[in-house]
């Protein structure tokens, strides 16, 4: 049973890993736009909706809106670092 629960585990680390290369692949694209019309990387306004939203979806899947929050900074965070090299 304990082995059942870590493999199913391990599969959804494996789904978020995938979709996080997805996500950079997507992030690298917006690079390009935002270099190519002189954009900043970081857009505060654009920052303050995608936090917003996901604090929303969190509290409709019932999870702790702060761990959302946690790691929803990292993901940001890395993405604009990434755009900015």
């Amino acid at each position: 049973m304990l082995t059942d629960l870590r493999d199913e585990i391990d599969q959804i680390d494996e789904s978020i890993i995938h979709l996080l290369r997805k996500r950079t692949d997507i992030v690298s694209q917006i690079a390009e736009i935002k270099s190519e019309f002189h954009l900043p990387a970081l857009q505060p306004k654009r920052k303050e909706e995608l936090f917003q939203s996901r604090m929303q979806a969190a509290q409709e899947a019932w999870l702790d809106p702060a761990y959302i929050q946690e790691i929803w900074k990292v993901i940001h965070d890395w993405s604009i670092k990434s755009q900015r090299t």
